[in-house]
């Protein structure tokens, strides 16, 4: 290596090679296979500390260094810096920093995080006769760091963080009637913030084929005012995909799994006797969405419904369809005052402000439900009235499946990829995924199961059973003698060595002679 940097060097006057000493040159050998899992959990770090503070306008994706640094030199320490919107670069700002590793070089090394003053913001302070100075908590021992500890020393410096950087009322976005967000900041508006939907959607530690198209077809549906259902095979990551959604506009939301028995009482409400023996009008899961009961005022509050297709849909849901699609519905309960509880849509430029027996929907309230492509024909059981109201989203799995599309999901799950019974858990993977997609399609959230299971205890026949055979319900019985003599002859020998177990399974699970 000194003969070939020495040979480079005579070649040139200008000394080209600079700061490449023999740790830059040498450390992508190492860095490349492990680059894009410390991307990912670089990435998580920086959202968890952005989530901390929902309301507020941060710069988006700046600013990140991995290991290789800004100058894809290559390092001991990675580090980021979140900072306002408004600023153009990290050095112009009063900085939310986080830093792994680093040496006796660096200002801040091991695990430190805090507020950190940009080298811009000095300069002009000194100028006029003042400083600020950096307010950083670091961690020497690995194993002394928690996240509530991290979170607690950020909401400490914000409030600096804002008055440094200058930060005006209208660069927070306003949360709803008095609230506190989690950094303490309380909005006194009487009006409900509106959903930016022009914002764009991230999809954070799930992976997909298609993001950018997925992604544009849920932020032009949910712009049109439609609600959307996330349609795809199990273990597509639907409703990880909803959460994430909600998280995208900012916006809470409630998850409920829809049930077969739902019925009006469950989702609007209906009279429950009280200690003394009185009625009074308990709401369900839908009104409580659109009343804060502490001051009688309303949150935008989305609803996530898992198995939306379970329900019987025009029974449970019927009263607030109708009001979705612009109505006042009055139903037959009564408030406390005795007046019939009303609920309606919210109408344009209408101050939030429900009375006792009233609920009103905002405009910007939106039900995200997810539905597995299986039960696709309970669609036909839902009215046209209903399906109107939604845009239908397919969440498919990919297209080709190979090793090094199971090496990304491993890095995203966290799950190192290592030889199981002669076989790369990899390529293990990536084999079973094929087979298994032959009968019936699967998403990567149950080979994420598969893959956590194996990797611990090394048996892919176990892993099969609790978490493939399951979703073979309704399978003819000559597809699923297929599949299993696919994964006798498959280069996992588990399966073959372990034949007699899983058949046997096979027999008494679905009552079929192997």
């Amino acid at each position: 290596m000194e003969s070939i940097k020495n040979e480079v060097a005579s070649k040139h006057e200008k000394d080209i090679l600079k700061s490449w000493n023999d740790f830059r040159i040498l450390f992508p050998l190492y860095y490349e296979k492990y680059k894009e899992k410390v991307n990912i959990e670089i990435r998580k770090i920086y959202n968890s500390i952005k989530s901390i503070f929902p309301n507020f306008k941060f710069k988006e994706n700046k600013y990140i260094s991995d290991f290789y640094g800004p100058q894809n030199f290559g390092g001991s320490r990675c580090w980021f810096a979140i900072y306002p919107e408004k600023k153009k670069t990290h050095k112009e700002a009063a900085q939310l920093f986080f830093t792994i590793g680093g040496d006796e070089t660096e200002k801040y090394s091991n695990i430190s995080y805090g507020l950190y003053i940009g080298d811009n913001i000095n300069k002009i302070l000194e100028e006029k006769g003042t400083k600020e100075h950096d307010d950083i908590e670091t961690i020497d021992n690995p194993n002394d760091f928690t996240y509530k500890k991290m979170v607690k020393k950020f909401i400490e410096v914000f409030d600096r963080f804002k008055k440094i950087n200058g930060i005006k009322r209208e660069d927070i976005i306003k949360v709803s009637h008095g609230e506190k967000d989690k950094s303490g900041e309380e909005e006194k508006d009487d009006f409900l913030h509106e959903i930016d939907f022009e914002r764009e959607i991230k999809i954070n530690n799930l992976f997909f084929e298609d993001a950018e198209v997925l992604s544009k077809q849920i932020s032009t549906a949910l712009k049109s005012g439609k609600h959307i259902i996330l349609v795809g095979p199990p273990g597509t990551g639907k409703s990880k995909l909803a959460k994430e959604i909600c998280k995208s506009y900012g916006v809470e939301y409630e998850m409920v799994t829809a049930m077969s028995d739902w019925s009006t009482y469950d989702t609007i409400g209906g009279y429950k006797p009280d200690r003394d023996g009185t009625l009074y009008f308990d709401e369900g899961v839908f009104l409580r969405l659109f009343k804060n009961k502490k001051n009688n005022n309303s949150n935008i509050k989305w609803l996530i419904i898992d198995e939306i297709n379970r329900a019987d849909i025009d029974k449970a849901f019927g009263a607030l369809f109708s009001a979705l699609t612009g109505d006042k519905v009055i139903l037959s309960f009564k408030s406390k005052s005795g007046e019939n509880i009303v609920l309606r849509p919210q109408e344009e430029e209408e101050k939030i402000e429900p009375k006792e027996h009233e609920y009103i929907i905002p405009k910007d309230f939106r039900i995200i439900g997810t539905m597995n492509t299986y039960d696709k024909t309970s669609l036909y059981e839902m009215s046209y009235a209903f399906m109107r109201r939604f845009a239908f989203i397919p969440v498919g799995v990919p297209k080709s499946i190979d090793k090094d599309l199971v090496e990304k999901y491993l890095n995203i799950w966290g799950i190192e990829d290592k030889s199981i019974n002669n076989v790369d858990l990899k390529e293990g993977l990536a084999e079973v995924w094929n087979i298994i997609n032959k009968y019936r399609i699967v998403g990567p959230a149950i080979i994420e199961d598969i893959a956590r299971y194996v990797s611990v205890e090394g048996d892919y026949t176990s892993a099969v059973m609790l978490y493939v055979l399951p979703q073979f319900e309704g399978i003819m019985e000559n597809d699923i003698r297929k599949f299993a003599e696919e994964l006798y002859k498959s280069s996992i020998r588990d399966f073959a060595r372990q034949k007699d177990r899983l058949n046997g399974f096979i027999s008494d699970f679905f009552g079929i002679k192997m």
